[in-house]
């Protein structure tokens, strides 16, 4: 694929954007073809043509955009109030600096929207932080199978904040392909009377983000953020940017970054779990175990590491080190002594039966059950 500044060297053949088959099946929504309506010459602007059948069917439709290349010049807006509009196999080609596809400035939200099998070039894009897809005010999405191609440092791949009364709930980002970005999926800030970005669902995806940028922000008061099976590579930067709630980081690939996940001080709930990060890197910075954080079992390299579990950690035949049982399952027929104990030190040339027997009353009280760790018991 060859990048130029707004445009995209490549046709709907070679993508094959054409041959796949619509996303629903007949029935299920109506079907328009975009082909007849607007323009597929990468030098002509389709804008109006395509916004008009958006405005014309805004709900409980599939529009197909054939494979076809559309170019234009200002953002594709999905109308206020909006349910069940699927947009798909569609290459668009940003003509300015601006959005491709984003919500309507006022109204009620976006109830659903799909965009699926669409390629969009935003590399004429120019100020740093212009999103190819702004979500904000959509309270429920499915973005599968999205490429987008930015201006390197400036584009931000997918944004969304909460709003006064509602926010983006319920998303899913699967299997798509952001590179060349400042940022790939941007979940801004909330504050004050803004509700946060809830419920999302990143799922093997590959982001590139531009050299020492970031592929994932999650921002302040964000909750219920599931990274699942996403590869974020790059030449320096930040692999995940975490200061939400209750997130969850599973099953990723960090690749080449000066930090895999960077904890903010307002993290906190957060788990990670079954992460690779590249062993020559730095895997993650500012964690805190103190703010109930955890990571269990992320790989560095050869190694596995568990830096902090908060709660109880429960397993059926005992934990061993190295192939080695080191803790088993408790043993019992043990009561408690009666009398003094002692944790004090002593002289084993010169100590007493009774001073040894203090020292041993404590041993065994510190690994009993009714007393200490659980190792023995009754």
């Amino acid at each position: 694929m060859t990048v130029g500044a707004g445009s995209l060297g490549v046709g709907s053949a070679a993508l094959g954007l054409a041959d796949i088959p619509p996303s629903r099946p007949e029935g299920a929504g109506t079907q328009i073809s975009l082909a007849a309506a607007a323009s597929d010459d990468r030098d002509v602007d389709s804008t109006a043509a395509l916004q008009r059948l958006i405005n014309n069917h805004p709900s409980f439709a599939v529009l197909n955009g054939e494979g076809r290349v559309y170019r234009i010049s200002r953002p594709l807006e999905i109308p206020a109030g909006s349910r069940m509009l699927t947009i798909e196999n569609i290459q668009l080609i940003v003509a300015g600096d601006h959005a491709a596809i984003r919500h309507a400035d006022r109204g009620p939200p976006i109830a659903f929207f799909q965009l699926r099998k669409c390629l969009i070039d935003t590399t004429s894009h120019r100020t740093r932080g212009q999103a190819a897809v702004d979500f904000s005010n959509m309270f429920s999405f499915s973005f599968e199978r999205i490429w987008v191609v930015g201006a390197p440092g400036v584009t931000v791949g997918f944004y969304g904040r909460g709003g006064s009364g509602s926010a983006p709930y319920y998303g899913v980002f699967d299997r798509c392909y952001v590179a060349g970005v400042s940022i790939g999926i941007a979940l801004s800030d909330a504050e004050g009377a803004l509700q946060s970005v809830n419920s999302l669902t990143v799922r093997d995806c590959r982001i590139q983000p531009g050299q020492g940028n970031t592929g994932i922000y999650i921002g302040r008061n964000s909750q219920n953020i599931r990274v699942n099976d996403t590869t974020i590579e790059s030449f320096g930067g930040i692999g995940i940017h975490l200061a939400g709630h209750a997130c969850m980081i599973s099953g990723n690939r960090f690749e080449a970054l000066d930090v895999g996940v960077a904890y903010h001080p307002d993290a906190h709930s957060n788990v990670e779990i079954g992460n690779y990060f590249d062993s020559n890197r730095q895997n993650r910075d500012g964690f805190s175990p103190t703010a109930t954080n955890s990571i269990i079992h992320d790989r560095t390299g050869a190694d596995i590491q568990q830096s902090h579990l908060a709660g109880a950690l429960t397993v059926v035949d005992g934990l061993s080190v190295g192939g080695e049982a080191v803790v088993g399952a408790r043993r019992g027929g043990w009561a408690l002594p009666t009398g003094r104990s002692s944790r004090a030190s002593f002289n084993s040339s010169t100590v007493t039966t009774p001073e040894l027997a203090e020292r041993v009353k404590a041993l065994i009280e510190d690994l009993h059950a009714d007393r200490g760790h659980g190792l023995i018991g009754r």
